[in-house]
């Protein structure tokens, strides 16, 4: 049950609720201004399915799915994995940060740093790019031991363990069963990232 939630809060909600226009760009607009390459961005959508699975995090029960901002000609991207109707491939893409953090389906977001070195982050931002350019698929079975195939937070933190070389660098969750796997949360409440900024939309 726990992977068909995962599953499904990945995708964005299709709720049209009634927004304050004015009030969530000038939200968009002061946080894009603080967005660096290599960020982690975070989001939760309006629905119940994402904030329930935002509540299956071990400890901050924010943030149902997360990816990795990078610079292009065209401006600034996510790339993440996501499976479903959406992405009809099921492998890694590249979507225009105002898409990925739209007020019209996302309730909450952040940004999300590294304390990498320079090397560091060059590394973890190759391993981004090779993922997507590999077109590595959604890991339905949710298994952290294969590398074929991976969920959102799984990506990112095979990503950050070959930028650091140091397998403790980011705790592990567990199911009831034993099963480790990587939340959301895993990915930025230790002592190696700090959050830039929150934003709420209206």
């Amino acid at each position: 049950m726990l992977l068909v939630f995962f599953f499904l809060a990945c995708q964005p909600s299709k709720n049209v609720p009634k927004l304050d226009l004015t009030a969530n760009q000038h939200c968009y607009d002061s946080a894009f201004a603080l967005l660096a390459q290599g960020d982690l961005v975070l989001r939760v959508g309006r629905d119940d399915l994402s904030k329930m699975f935002a509540r299956l995090n071990a400890r901050n029960k924010t943030y149902a799915h997360c990816g990795v901002a990078l610079h292009t000609p065209k401006g600034f991207y996510v790339y993440h994995v996501i499976g479903g109707q959406d992405n009809p491939e099921g492998t890694v893409v590249a979507e225009p940060l105002s898409v990925f953090v739209s007020a019209q389906n996302i309730e909450k977001w952040a940004i999300i740093r590294y304390h990498f070195t320079p090397n560091q982050k060059a590394l973890f931002l190759q391993a981004i790019m090779d993922y997507y350019h590999q077109k590595i698929s959604f890991d339905k079975d949710f298994d952290l031991a294969t590398d074929q195939a991976m969920y959102c937070t799984e990506m990112l933190y095979k990503a950050i363990i070959k930028a650091t070389a140091d397998t403790g660098y980011i705790q592990q969750t567990k199911t009831h069963d034993g099963k480790p796997y990587i939340a959301v949360d895993n990915l930025f409440e230790h002592k190696h990232c700090q959050t830039i900024c929150e934003v709420v939309y209206k």
